[in-house]
């Protein structure tokens, strides 16, 4: 085990890009270059004149990463909290609101969104695309309504895959690793003069953090792409893919416990684009063969579709000008939705924005969207934003913008009623029955946030880069859960029971309460220290303060009170060496902060439960055996500082999260 932990030291991540001897240049250039990005503003852009604020993690990043997951990658970005229940249940938030089936992020791939519209929830492993296949992700820190509509509430996360040109042959990966991790994968593509296709397959399977000799489900996921080019201008795409999921656990609730999904997650999609028009239409459908409800061990089932089109198109007027506008549609059906009656909505939007140049160095966005949505009808999200860039290396920018969330079906329409047990230490060794009852509410309103950024910078001069963002926000309408318990009379249990404490039923619904105003900041730096080693740190912080009390909690007055369930402060830092002769090395580091949550038993009762300050350390070693093979050591919290994300619970029959360990695994990529 000794010599293993050796070897593994030198398993790292760095965020700062990396790569082999010979690469060493063109990536430290990319690390300090204004990028290009395409998710602000739905086109092309340097990132300096971005309206929003924008990191990247590139395809350098992710082939240097110790991470197995999207959200692993995502720890190193400021200002994301990303929170893990078990091995599979990660959530992701951006500038807080982190927490059990987190809500309010949009998250997409290649511009296709793929949350589940049932809880307005991303099944993160659920993905289909592996890593392998993703040529880089853009992350919008901040609202972003006024493009994207409902969902980018706190900002959003496009996955951009790569074409078929970028990754022409065949590619296998095989990962293997304690804790039973077994990850093969598998691509292929071609490109020929018109038509480029690509196919790419992936199987995922680790066992569980509390019983290493019981299986954590498995996940086998496709995707297959293809493309007709008419000409230079004129193009037309065919995609799809299927994930396959056996028992993968996720937390409902303290309510309701956890629940094992066993089904599939599909998608078709065409895209048709000419010059500056483009046309996209995708179908994607849940088929939740079973969701097993561990604590009542009741099983219900989901099938529910979403059909979604867009037409938008972007024009240069007068070389100051840039104005881009576009029209979306999209159609939600519950086919058949065990606690959700079959249904139907229909949705539209239109959108447009213009960016003004006065002058090389001032660029001026004004934007916005107007949705439409049945029950909670019209909605508008607007964006302003004003960029100056002093002398090429400097941009200063100010912009405010407001977004929201509509409520999901669950919300809206969920009829669920529970049959189950609980016991009390007052009364060792009795099973008292219970029923809790869980109802959607229509009349909800959409959750909204209005904010003001202030952002900084600096591209640097080939050794430093950093930038430095301060916001406010104000938040509203929050959607909470309301819950009514009603009692055991005396004597009603047994003879001599205690009446008015124990519960006998509990009815929850969701209703709008709650205000509160967040600030915070954020501040990375990139150094070269020198050639082939560079570095990277960033920090975090947030205050959210609550100006309502939540009606949801009998516990505490959240009037004038800070919330407890953001972490204030987080940090990261990373470190990078190329090391010669095609060796890389990397460590990062990940602290995150303490949090205080105010959680239910189930029935009613509330308790405080803290989540400790915690850091980890992350490894990778780098080999390439030769110009097509790749071998790789990697250790995600070497020093197995084994911790809770989220409170286990409390006087619940089952745990609500479970303590997270240390992962040695190691890959070899070959390619063809």
């Amino acid at each position: 085990m000794k010599r293993t932990i050796a070897v593994v030291l030198g398993s790292v991540f760095c965020f700062a890009n990396l790569s082999f001897a010979e690469e060493v240049r063109s990536v430290e250039e990319l690390m300090f270059m204004d990028i290009s990005v395409m998710t602000a503003s739905k086109k092309a852009q340097s990132l300096s004149d971005a309206p929003a604020t924008v990191s990247v993690i590139t395809s350098e990043n992710i082939e240097n990463s110790s991470a197995l997951t999207i959200p692993d990658l995502l720890k190193m970005v400021p200002g994301m909290e990303v929170m893990a229940f078990d091995e599979r249940d990660q959530q992701v938030s951006i500038r807080g609101f982190n927490g059990v089936l987190s809500n309010k992020l949009l998250v997409m791939i290649d511009g296709r969104s793929v949350y589940w519209d049932a809880y307005g929830y991303v099944f993160w492993p659920l993905m289909q695309v592996g890593l392998e296949e993703i040529d880089r992700i853009e992350i919008i820190r901040g609202p972003s309504s006024s493009l994207y509509g409902a969902n980018a509430y706190c900002g959003l996360i496009n996955i951009i895959t790569k074409k078929p040109e970028q990754i022409a042959g065949t590619h296998v990966s095989l990962i293997a690793g304690n804790r039973n991790i077994l990850i093969p994968s598998v691509m292929n593509a071609w490109v020929g003069d018109k038509v480029s296709y690509k196919v790419s397959g992936e199987w995922n399977r680790m066992n569980k953090w509390q019983d290493d000799s019981k299986s954590a489900g498995d996940i086998s996921k496709g995707n297959a792409f293809v493309e007709y080019k008419y000409s230079e201008n004129q193009s037309l795409a065919l995609s799809a893919g299927r994930s396959h999921v056996i028992d993968y656990r996720f937390f409902l609730g303290e309510d309701l416990g956890s629940a094992n999904f066993t089904g599939d997650l599909d998608y078709m999609r065409f895209d048709w684009s000419y010059k500056t028009l483009q046309f996209r239409t995708y179908y994607k459908e849940e088929n939740a063969g079973s969701i097993l409800n561990i604590r009542s061990n009741e099983n219900k089932s989901w099938k529910g579709s979403s059909l979604d089109a867009e037409i938008q198109h972007s024009i240069d007027l007068a070389s100051k000008h840039s104005i881009l506008w576009g029209v979306n549609g999209r159609y939600n059906r519950v086919i058949s939705g065990g606690y959700v009656p079959a249904l139907s909505q229909s949705l539209w939007a239109v959108f447009a924005e213009d960016q003004f140049k006065p002058s090389d160095k001032l660029l001026i966005s004004v934007g916005g969207r107007y949705d439409m949505h049945p029950l909670v009808k019209e909605t508008i999200s607007p964006r302003g934003s004003i960029a100056y860039n002093f002398d090429n290396n400097n941009t200063l920018r100010l912009s405010a913008s407001k977004a929201f969330r509509q409520p999901s079906l669950v919300q809206s329409y969920i009829d669920w009623t529970q049959n189950g047990t609980y016991s009390v230490a007052l009364i060792p060794g009795v099973s008292i029955p219970y029923t809790s009852i869980v109802r959607g509410n229509s009349d909800l309103k959409a959750e909204g946030i209005k904010s003001v950024e202030i952002g900084y910078l600096n591209h640097g001069k080939e050794r430093f880069k950093m930038s430095a963002n301060v916001f406010y926000n104000q938040y509203d309408e929050f959607i909470t859960v309301t819950s009514l318990p009603t009692y055991y009379d005396a004597n009603d249990l047994f003879p001599g029971s205690p009446g008015g404490l124990l519960t006998k039923q509990l009815i929850s619904s969701y209703a709008n309460a709650g205000k509160a105003d967040g600030y915070g900041s954020e501040l990375e730096f990139n150094l070269l220290v020198i050639k082939g080693l560079s570095a990277v740190l960033n920090y975090s912080y947030i205050t959210i303060k609550n100006t309502e009390d939540d009606i949801a909690t009998a516990l505490i007055n959240e009037k004038d009170a800070t919330r407890m369930d953001v972490p204030k402060h987080k940090a990261n830092i990373g470190l990078n060496a190329d090391l010669g002769k095609a060796v890389s090395f990397a460590v990062t580091a990940n602290w995150v902060d303490k949090a205080i949550y105010d959680i239910s038993d189930g029935s009613g009762n509330e308790y405080l439960a803290d989540v400790d300050p915690y850091a980890v350390l992350n490894m990778k070693l780098n080999y390439k055996l030769s110009k097509n093979t790749l071998i790789s050591l990697s250790a995600s919290n070497l020093f197995n500082n084994s911790h809770y994300e989220y409170p286990r619970g409390i006087n619940l029959p089952d745990e609500s999260s479970f303590a997270i360990g240390r992962l040695f695994y190691g890959q070899v990529k070959y390619s063809f």
